[in-house]
């Protein structure tokens, strides 16, 4: 795999995981998936609980014998050896479930202990109680379930490491903080934040928690003792269903915006700003043509769909980018909570704000509510609004733009024009679903 490759899989990834996430924010906000202390254990906990059920006669493992037999209590406690076997779907009994008396393997739980007995009696010197290392077969199957979880099989463990390969891909490193005096610089503050949620009275956690990921990509060799992915860390990120879950692939990238790849890479690494234009002065409409549909060429809409999905989203970056940069020459601070888009904060927001991105306006300390279109035609390309978004502006008109992104991809010159209240005010509005354009109506 190319260096080129792997930038490509860390790009795309980092945008499928803020998808993914900002549809399932449940994951990041509610306690029983967020990631935090509760899950101290690495993964090879794994190989000591196999090593119970491998001695037991049956296919579960009562608590109070394991806590006999191993003095698991305290700090060191048979539940979070445990977390390893409910949170991989390694038993029947739910992850969420915290009465287990006992503890029953599932089809996959008993697959997997049949090959830890094989594993133990073709290697007798080791014992798994102590065993630092993940058995081939065990490190394969935790990966395939990294690999097949989406948002019906999330679980703890599970999304607390898969937030930290986004953290990752928001960094290009994972910070390994020694102790809880280590202050994040504001970069890692705010990755931490908007990737991992690490927030708790609007006070950022416990940051040493970070250790814990660190080890368990370390038993999985998806990163390396550098703390850098490998080669299979990256697979991982290239091929995870959650990726598909939302619609997102890097060959989406490449199949529809073809040799626009590069500048694409460009605006998701921030290189690219966007550079502000007078909007275009509004004139007649000659008279109009009507064509024949006669001989029109097949039009492929399914990549029409997907070309526009994309460049919108690279429109959304670009304002962003920009609001966020705009806030900060003013030396605004908590700018995370004061720009963001909608879709990130669907659970507080969900269709009650019907536009792209809030802001914030500094004189007023009231919020602005933006809606950006994106083409990469010219200024005067007419764009598509709903009925919603027309009335969401009327009504919010005080405190409401539109953003016409042009030019997005245009060898890193990106443009947009910005107009003020309501949307009918500005363009002229055809059609049931609106054509909006910068001519005047007759």
């Amino acid at each position: 795999m190319t260096n080129k490759e792997k930038q490509k899989i860390v790009i795309f990834a980092r945008e499928a995981f803020t998808k993914f996430y900002a549809d399932n924010y449940k994951f990041l906000s509610e306690a029983k998936y967020k990631p935090g202390k509760k899950t101290y254990r690495n993964l090879t906990s794994l190989n000591k609980m196999m090593h119970l059920f491998s001695n037991a006669t049956e296919d579960y493992i009562i608590k109070a014998n394991a806590i006999l037999s191993t003095g698991w209590r305290g700090a060191s406690s048979y539940v979070q050896h445990e977390r390893v076997i409910t949170n991989f779907e390694l038993s029947d009994t739910s992850w969420e479930d915290r009465d287990r008396a006992v503890l029953l393997l599932s089809d996959n739980g008993i697959k997997l202990r049949n090959k830890y007995r094989k594993f133990k009696l073709d290697n007798p010197t080791i014992k798994l109680m102590e065993y630092t290392e993940l058995p081939e077969f065990a490190r394969k199957y935790l990966i395939s379930a990294l690999k097949n979880t989406d948002s019906t099989n999330m679980t703890l463990w599970k999304n607390t490491v898969i937030t930290a390969l986004f953290l990752y891909c928001q960094l290009g490193y994972l910070p390994n903080y020694s102790n809880s005096s280590v202050i994040p610089t504001e970069k890692e503050k705010r990755a931490l934040i908007s990737c991992c949620n690490y927030t708790k009275d609007n006070d950022l956690m416990d940051v040493t928690y970070i250790q814990q990921p660190i080890a368990m990509l370390r038993n999985l060799k998806l990163i390396g003792n550098d703390k850098k992915l490998t080669t299979e860390g990256y697979k991982l990120l290239r091929d995870m269903k959650i990726f598909t879950e939302v619609d997102s692939s890097i060959s989406d990238y490449e199949d529809v915006l073809g040799e626009d790849i590069e500048e694409v890479e460009e605006i998701l690494n921030a290189k690219v700003t966007l550079e502000k234009a007078d909007a275009p002065e509004r004139k007649k409409r000659k008279s109009r043509v009507i064509t024949s549909s006669t001989g029109a060429k097949n039009h492929d809409f399914n990549k029409s769909n997907k070309e526009n999905k994309l460049t919108g989203d690279l429109g959304e970056k670009l304002v962003l980018d920009y609001e966020k940069g705009k806030l900060e020459a003013l030396g605004i601070t908590d700018i995370e909570d004061k720009v963001f888009t909608t879709n990130s904060r669907k659970e507080e927001y969900g269709n009650a704000y019907p536009c792209d991105i809030i802001s914030y306006d500094p004189a007023t300390g009231s919020k602005v509510f933006i809606e950006v279109k994106t083409t990469k035609g010219n200024a005067e390309t007419p764009f598509f609004i709903s009925r919603e978004e027309v009335q969401f502006s009327a009504d919010n008109d005080n405190d409401y733009k539109l953003y016409r992104v042009y030019q997005a991809l245009s060898n890193g010159k990106p443009k947009f024009y910005e107009t003020l209240g309501k949307v009918e005010d500005n363009f002229s509005l055809e059609e049931d679903r609106y054509i909006a354009t910068r001519y005047l109506n007759d």
